[in-house]
């Protein structure tokens, strides 16, 4: 009877283990997991980012594409005036 108390013991040892060496796991797991969605989000904050200088720069270069449009324009029109004259 001894014997078989102490086979149950170590029995009960053993899942025990295995229950502790599997929630150990599991914790990391869902530290790297949450570990890498921080840095998903943030890479993705730093895309967002990046995206609204590009586009404000888009912008600008919109700008003064217009301006050196007018600015072609009123040359043009200045040098047709010299031309005639």
């Amino acid at each position: 009877f001894q014997q078989k108390v102490e086979e149950l013991e170590q029995e009960r040892n053993h899942w025990h283990s295995e229950f502790k060496k599997v929630q150990s796991e599991l914790v990391t797991y869902t530290t790297q997991e949450t570990e890498g969605l921080y840095w998903s989000k943030k890479h993705m904050g730093y895309r967002q980012a990046e995206f609204q200088i590009l586009k404000a720069e888009l912008e600008r270069t919109k700008e003064e594409k217009q301006e050196l449009k007018e600015k072609l324009k009123e040359t043009e029109m200045h040098l047709e005036v010299l031309q005639k004259a």
